[in-house]
C-alpha cells in the first residue's frame, strides 16, 4: 500500500535573512539556458495555442535566476495577470499518495512527448527531453515502469538543484561542521524523504544519501519527478486574503487528514499526527486562495514558473465561475522586474529540502551552498 513518505519529527531553528546570491561555482549543477532555448518557445508557444494570455509576463532564464519577467502592469486593481484554465492542469485528490499521483502524471505526459496535450509545459519543466511514448504510466507503483522511450532519455535539469539531495559529500559535510546538530538534522529529514521515495519505485535505500547515489534511471526519472511535484504543487484553502498568510495548521485541516490537530511547533516546523506517525505538513504542499474541490492539489503551468518571496503580496485565486486560475497581482510591481508569488508560510527545513534556498530567500535563484551555510549560521 501507498504511503505517504514518513519525516523525522524534528525541529531545525534557523534565523530569517533575507538576501540574493550570485550563480554558484559549483561545476556539478545544471547549465542553464538562454531565453531563446527551446523549451522556453515551445511553453509559450502552447500557452498560445490553448488561447492563455502571454502579454504580462514571459519565461526567462539567465545566469542568476529562472522565472518569469513582468511585462506590464495590471490596468485595473487586483485584475489577475495570468489566467490559466483548469483543463491545464494536473490534479489530483489530497489522498495519502497524491504526490505519486502528480508525479506518475507528470511522467505520462513527459513520454508522450509532442503529442502530451500538456506538451509546451513537460517540456520545460523537463528540459525538452522527453519521449513519444503512448502507454501510461502505473499509478500504483506496484509494477512501476517507465516506458523505454522515456527511460532511455536522459535526466533534465533538476527542478530544485540546490536542494539538499543534490549536495556534494563535501558540502554536506560544510553543513554539518558549520551548523552541528542543526544542519545534521536538516540533512537526515532529506535523506530520509529520499528514500521513501525510492521505496516507492520497489528499489532498495538503504544506501542512498544523495542524487549522486542513485544508479536507476528508472529511479531518477521518478525522483527528478516528486521533486517537481513537491516543488510546485498547489492546493486551495478557502477565505485566505494572501496566501502568504496561510499557517501550517491551517492546511493540515484544509487536507482533512485530522480532525483534531495534533501539532508541534507550528511556528517552526508543523508537524501532524496520523496514526501514530509524526510528519511534516508544511513540505510540499503551496496554497491559493479559493476551493476547487476541498482535497483538490494541482499543477499549474505557467503560473507556477513564478518563483516563491514569502514577502510577495500577489495571490493565485481560483474563479469558479470561469473554470480558471488567476495570478492576482496586489503589490506594486514595474515592468522589466521579476514577478513573484508567496508559496505559503514555509519551514526552514522544508525551504531546504524542497526549494534549495533558506528563509527569506527566493526560490529559483542559483546560489552559492557555501555562503548558504554561512548565513544559517547567523
Amino acid at each position: 500500500m501507498l504511503r505517504l513518505p514518513q519525516f523525522l519529527a524534528l525541529l531545525l531553528l534557523i534565523p530569517s535573512s533575507s538576501f540574493f546570491f550570485p550563480r554558484s561555482a559549483f561545476p556539478h549543477l545544471p547549465p542553464i539556458l538562454s531565453s531563446t532555448s527551446s523549451p522556453i518557445n515551445e511553453m509559450e508557444a502552447w500557452l498560445a495555442s490553448n488561447d492563455v494570455a502571454t502579454a504580462a509576463a514571459k519565461h526567462t532564464e539567465t545566469a542568476t535566476f529562472r522565472g518569469l519577467i513582468l511585462l506590464s502592469t495590471p490596468t485595473a486593481t487586483q485584475s489577475p495577470l495570468i489566467t490559466l484554465p483548469k483543463k491545464l492542469a494536473l490534479s489530483t485528490t489530497s489522498t495519502q499518495n497524491w504526490d505519486v499521483d502528480l508525479a506518475t502524471q507528470l511522467l505520462t505526459e513527459i513520454c508522450l512527448g509532442s503529442t502530451s496535450s500538456l506538451s509546451g509545459y513537460v517540456s520545460l519543466l523537463s528540459s525538452g527531453a522527453y519521449g513519444s511514448s503512448s502507454t501510461p504510466l502505473s499509478s500504483t507503483l506496484d509494477s512501476f515502469k517507465i516506458p523505454e522511450s522515456c527511460n532511455s532519455e536522459p535526466l533534465p535539469n533538476w527542478t530544485a538543484p540546490n536542494s539538499l539531495r543534490h549536495w556534494t559529500p563535501e558540502e554536506r559535510s560544510y553543513l554539518v561542521e558549520a551548523c552541528g546538530s542543526r544542519g545534521q538534522r536538516a540533512l537526515d529529514a532529506s535523506v530520509k524523504q529520499l528514500r521513501s521515495w525510492i521505496e516507492l519505485t520497489g528499489s532498495p535505500s538503504s544506501n542512498i544519501s544523495s542524487t549522486f547515489d542513485i544508479k536507476d534511471n528508472r529511479v531518477l526519472w521518478f525522483v527528478w519527478a516528486m521533486e517537481a511535484v513537491h516543488s510546485r504543487a498547489f492546493m486551495g484553502i478557502a477565505g485566505v486574503e494572501n496566501s502568504g498568510a496561510v499557517t501550517a495548521a491551517l492546511v493540515a485541516q484544509g487536507l482533512g487528514l485530522v480532525s483534531g490537530c495534533a501539532g508541534v511547533g507550528f511556528d517552526e516546523f508543523p508537524l501532524v499526527v496520523v496514526g501514530g506517525v509524526a510528519f511534516a505538513v508544511g513540505l510540499g504542499f503551496n496554497v491559493f486562495k479559493g476551493l476547487v474541490n476541498p482535497k483538490e492539489v494541482l499543477m499549474l503551468p505557467y503560473i507556477d514558473s513564478a518563483n516563491h518571496d514569502e514577502s510577495s503580496q500577489n495571490a493565485i485565486e481560483y474563479n469558479p465561475l470561469k473554470q480558471e486560475f488567476e495570478l492576482v497581482c496586489k503589490g506594486d510591481q514595474t515592468p522589466d522586474s521579476e514577478l513573484f508569488i508567496s508559496y505559503g508560510e514555509r519551514s526552514p527545513v522544508d525551504l531546504l529540502i524542497n526549494f534549495g534556498i533558506v528563509k527569506g530567500g527566493k526560490a529559483g535563484r542559483e546560489t552559492d551552498r557555501r555562503i548558504m551555510v554561512d548565513m544559517l549560521q547567523k
